[in-house]
């Protein structure tokens, strides 16, 4: 067996980035960055989570609850919609957002999910691009999501 080692550690010197900081584009954020992302997830939150009880249920937030009630009777084979293809984690949570706090808790639910989206993106972004990129990414994916 060959160690994977050695070739690790050349293949970060050929990049020029040395072994102690493998990813180089996490450099500690700025006070100034800090409060921008804390904004922009001010900003985010209020979007998704501003008067959740403007309407009534729409149509994809009504057949969650429903395949998530089905699935918890025992009614899931075959699949009750083919959307789902047999993934039925959401609408089990939409279920139990449901019987928590009826169509706002659903929505509540779903933005919290959001935010953390819009967390995971700009880590990812951080992580391989640089600072800078997960601030656009996340007014990206704060507005577009």
């Amino acid at each position: 067996m060959t160690s994977f080692g050695p070739r690790i550690a050349r293949w970060f010197d050929r990049t020029g980035r040395g072994r102690e900081r493998p990813w180089p584009a996490l450099e500690p954020f700025t006070v100034e960055d800090r409060w921008l992302l804390a904004f922009l997830f001010a900003i985010g939150a209020w979007i998704r989570l501003h008067d959740l009880g403007y309407n009534s249920a729409f149509n994809d937030e009504s057949i969650n609850v429903i395949v998530g009630r089905d699935v918890l009777a025992g009614q899931f084979k075959p699949s009750p919609i083919p959307m789902y293809v047999g993934w039925y984690l959401f609408p089990l949570m939409a279920w139990w957002a449901d019987q928590l706090g009826g169509v706002v808790g659903m929505r509540a639910m779903t933005g919290v999910l959001g935010l953390g989206t819009m967390w995971a993106v700009s880590h990812v972004a951080r992580r391989y691009f640089g600072n800078r990129e997960a601030i656009a990414a996340l007014i990206l994916v704060m507005v577009l999501s």
